[in-house]
């Protein structure tokens, strides 16, 4: 008599961060469950980029009809990563249109399994609806990827904004699932759990983190081996590593502050580049031209994991979104924070607790002050031969330890939390 079929939907929102979430709860998954199948629902475009990049062997793709411009999307438009900030709202709202797309789809895989489990991102909370449109046979569960104390946010009292009211919007769906995934590790945050568990009061909630790529995934994808390779040729913990995410940027005066002391520093670097808006044509000339390639990346290159993971790596200059900080703890780097929204002030305040963080400048306003001075000596300390710098490193790979150690498959609380995870969904 054949094993009852057991299928697991994901639905992530489309950007990098989000989506590499999912695929490594993907791995984990079919680690576990390697005769259940695992599709990743998403847009026409993000799946063929998916499938390009043979993401997972194992893991199926469907695609839902979206097209862009009948929402004022630009072509292209499916991705948070393709499009400017100004449009990241009508992009959210957009998704929300794929409700009967999405509930067409769980209807005909829940007429082929004899179980069939939902897990989506906190930004399509929505699909709890279709979920439960279908009854007891398509339990539901959110996994949330971001800073803890986020994820159960209340109304801030913005609620005319746009953004908010969206947000309010999947809070209020989210509530109806049957519990929630977290992306994090138990064991560094116990306090933003606490206070989860809290405010969602009678949900499950499980930390099932660290969920993000590591070399083994980055090494799938498309690559600038010049960079890798010069790399190669730095002396170990020698650069200083600094992105502000995909979506993100700051200011032209500031990115000028920022190569400013950076040349003071004398430190070298690999600094990802995304223009913001407006002239930054001081970056290409005077005292802030790069000495050579070397030290610069262009846009399109973002080999993040790759380059955390590389010996010669002494620190991670971030804005500290979740993603990166997940990752750059996984892979033992100190964290410069130089957060600007959302989930970012805590997520520096819980690393700054850890003791793995030291934070050089907050926000990208008219009124946001950076000092070159400040920004330079706190490279060269982080970087250095300094008590500071010890004491980071070392407290970095214990929270490194902490992470790899969740997921042991005999007190790993990780793991644990997975198991019981499973055990809801009756998996096992």
């Amino acid at each position: 008599m054949s094993t009852p079929k057991k299928h697991v939907v994901l639905f992530p929102f489309t950007s990098k961060g989000h989506i590499a979430g999912f695929l490594s709860l993907a791995s984990r998954l079919h680690r576990i469950l390697p005769h259940a199948t695992i599709t990743l629902v998403s847009t026409p475009r993000n799946v063929a980029a998916l499938r390009a990049a043979a993401a997972a062997p194992f893991l199926d793709f469907h695609a839902l009809r979206f097209d862009p411009a009948e929402h004022g999307l630009p072509p292209g438009g499916e991705s948070q990563d393709e499009i400017f900030p100004p449009l990241l709202i009508p992009l959210y709202e957009a998704f929300e249109t794929l409700q009967p797309a999405f509930d067409d789809f769980v209807a005909s895989t829940a007429a082929a399994a004899a179980r069939v489990v939902v897990i989506s991102d906190v930004f399509v909370a929505w699909t709890v609806e279709v979920a439960r449109r279908h009854g007891s046979q398509v339990p539901k569960y959110m996994l949330y990827q971001y800073g803890l104390p986020a994820a159960g946010a209340a109304n801030d009292g913005s609620g005319g904004r746009a953004d908010r009211r969206f947000l309010d919007r999947q809070l209020a769906h989210g509530n109806n699932t049957d519990a929630v995934l977290v992306n994090a590790v138990a064991e560094p945050e116990p306090a933003g759990l606490a206070m989860l568990r809290r405010t969602l009061r009678v949900l499950p909630v499980w930390p099932i983190g660290p969920l993000s790529r590591d070399r083994r995934d980055a090494a799938t994808e498309a690559t600038d081996d010049t960079v890798l390779r010069w790399m190669d040729t730095q002396p170990p913990g020698s650069v200083l590593y600094i992105s502000f995410g995909t979506n993100s940027m700051i200011r032209p005066e500031h990115m000028l502050e920022l190569a400013a002391a950076l040349e003071s520093s004398g430190r070298c670097f690999l600094w990802k580049i995304k223009p913001p808006e407006g002239d930054v044509a001081g970056l290409n000339g005077g005292a802030t031209t790069p000495s050579s390639y070397n030290r610069w990346l262009a846009e399109g290159f973002e080999e993040r994991v790759r380059i955390l993971a590389h010996p010669s790596t002494a620190a991670f200059l971030s804005h500290c979104g979740w993603s990166s900080v997940l990752e750059s703890m996984a892979h033992g780097v100190p964290v410069i924070g130089w957060l600007l929204t959302a989930e970012q002030f805590h997520n520096v305040m819980m690393l700054e607790g850890l003791g793995v963080c030291v934070e050089v400048a907050r926000g990208n306003t008219d009124e946001t002050v950076v000092e070159r001075r400040r920004v330079a000596e706190v490279v060269k300390m982080v970087m250095g031969k300094t008590a500071k710098a010890d004491d980071m490193r070392r407290r970095v790979q214990e929270v490194r330890t902490m992470m790899v150690d969740a997921w042991k498959e005999e007190g790993g609380s990780s793991f644990e939390a997975s198991q019981a995870f499973l055990e809801a969904m009756k998996l096992k």
